[in-house]
């Protein structure tokens, strides 16, 4: 894989890491008080989890990346790839239905006013810290694609392709129809 795309992907990974790390502090962290609804505890339980998987997708692209500098196996590249984007899928699988869903985001307000003001400033605050992790979502994705497009490339720079028609006239008779006519 080129730098550039490696740089890009390694980027992607790192400010989506952050973003989610944010998150987790606002929700773990700043709630007014730990004992609050269910509805916080899974909601830190999907966060926790996407900042797991942000952790196993970086370090498995780095294990992948030192062994092909040190000029091992290419497939080590493609099989990291595919274990980056399967994570990559969970993230914004679980970012979409269990965090940034209508349900959810109704619930949070709910709370918030049923809590009283410091949970409404609270709810604000998490909703601008989930604002925050779209972007890098959507880089991550974008980074993979490029990723994907530079494994491409290489499984195919090296296939040449040649015809070679000796000893057959390729012109057509005056006999021979072309389809069609």
């Amino acid at each position: 894989m080129e730098d550039e795309q490696y740089t890009a992907l390694k980027t992607a990974m790192g400010e989506a890491l952050v973003s989610f790390k944010e998150l987790r502090l606002t929700v773990a962290e700043d709630v007014p008080y730990s004992d609050g609804p269910l509805i916080i505890e899974r909601f830190s339980d999907r966060v926790d989890d996407i900042v797991g998987w942000l952790e196993e997708m970086s370090e498995s692209l780095s294990d992948c990346l030192f062994h092909l500098s040190k000029g091992q196996d290419r497939d080590n590249v493609r099989k990291a790839l595919v274990f980056c984007q399967s994570q990559g899928n969970k993230i914004a699988s679980t970012f979409c239905r269990d965090l940034m869903s209508y349900e959810t985001i109704r619930e949070l307000r709910r709370v918030g006013r049923r809590n009283g003001p410091e949970w409404i400033a609270w709810g604000l605050s998490l909703e601008r810290a989930l604002e925050a992790c779209k972007l890098p979502i959507d880089s991550l994705q974008r980074a993979l694609i490029g990723a994907w497009n530079e494994v491409a490339k290489q499984a195919t720079s090296g296939i040449v392709v040649t015809n070679t028609s000796i000893g057959i006239d390729a012109r057509p008779t005056s006999g021979d129809r072309l389809p069609g006519a």
